[in-house]
């Protein structure tokens, strides 16, 4: 996710600037030729031209606003998903203990659950980010922390023949807290498994984001819309053959592309792109209230921009 002016600047010349430089290009070339050889009746009308660009503009602002809406609903479950994790990390404290001093089952269990959560929200990372093997032994499977695994070997071995890994570490919660509990409708038990199933809220959630296209004509249609428009403001030249009007000629061209180019980004929010949801800053963030939670020697630290991007 980008995060300051400065970056923004880089990556507007990254994604625009060839864009730019081939309007120009284009542009030019239709303006001499229309000059050189005569051919300015072939040339679009500039009043037809502003109304078809009024009319691409009022679609292509509907483009944009569903593009930003899904990428703000990823950021608003992701933000749940921090909230919630919080809270079970309180709840496992607090209510999965039968005295004020903890014994060393219980401390033991309540790192068990909260490195399998840690597991948790780095797994569905993965999933939605749909990253390979490599990321998933780094980050999963030989992962420790003080020395400890997220998971037990038996564990681990369980999740690597499921196909939704995530979903999975929740049944395993939900079997731990139950067995603390002794399977009685205790409200403690009934309060954690409510926050257990808010996860797989968010996970659905996420899942729908990141599964659910757009409609094909939506989507086609304002691309071709766009570069229709494009097109036509290029052969829209009735000023004189000028550096000047044909920079700007290729400059509203290369607006119109690059604004459609953000709504299409802007669909997949889980994708690991330069406007992606961060998803790595925030299991960082989880990770580290979690173990202070629970009283674990942390020495992680948030992670820091990059080139003005957080992953």
């Amino acid at each position: 996710m980008l995060i300051n002016d400065k970056y923004n600047v880089y990556k507007l010349l990254q994604v625009s600037g060839l864009k730019f430089l081939t309007l120009f290009v284009l542009a030019g070339a239709v303006g001499y030729s229309s000059d050189a050889f005569g051919l300015r009746p072939i040339l679009f009308p500039t009043p037809l031209v502003a109304i078809f660009i009024a009319a691409v503009s009022i679609f292509l602002a509907f483009r944009i606003n569903t593009g930003y809406s899904r990428w703000w609903l990823a950021r608003q479950v992701w933000g749940g998903l921090i909230n919630e994790s919080r809270s079970l990390g309180m709840y496992v404290v607090s209510m999965m203990r039968a005295s004020d001093a903890l014994s060393d089952d219980e401390r033991e269990r309540h790192r068990k659950i909260i490195f399998r959560h840690i597991g948790f929200v780095n797994s569905l990372r993965l999933q939605l980010r749909r990253q390979g093997p490599e990321d998933w032994d780094r980050d999963i499977w030989e992962r420790k922390i003080n020395g400890q695994p997220l998971f037990s070997d038996h564990e681990a071995a369980h999740l690597k023949t499921k196909g939704n890994k995530a979903t999975q570490i929740i049944i395993m919660q939900s079997a731990d807290v139950a067995s603390y509990f002794g399977h009685i409708q205790d409200f403690r038990h009934i309060k954690i498994a409510e926050i257990l199933r808010e996860f797989y809220v968010r996970q659905g959630q996420s899942e729908a984001i990141k599964n659910t296209v757009l409609a094909w004509g939506y989507s086609f249609y304002t691309r071709v819309l766009v570069r229709m428009l494009a097109g036509i403001i290029i052969f829209s030249q009735v000023n004189i053959f000028t550096i000047g009007n044909i920079a700007l000629v290729a400059f509203i061209a290369t607006v119109f592309i690059t604004i459609e180019q953000v709504g299409r980004n802007l669909d997949n929010p889980f994708e690991n792109s330069f406007n992606d949801t961060p998803l790595s800053t925030i299991c960082r963030i989880i990770e580290i209230d979690l173990l202070e939670q629970i009283g674990q020697p942390c020495d992680l630290q948030p992670l820091t921009p990059v080139n003005g991007r957080l992953n």
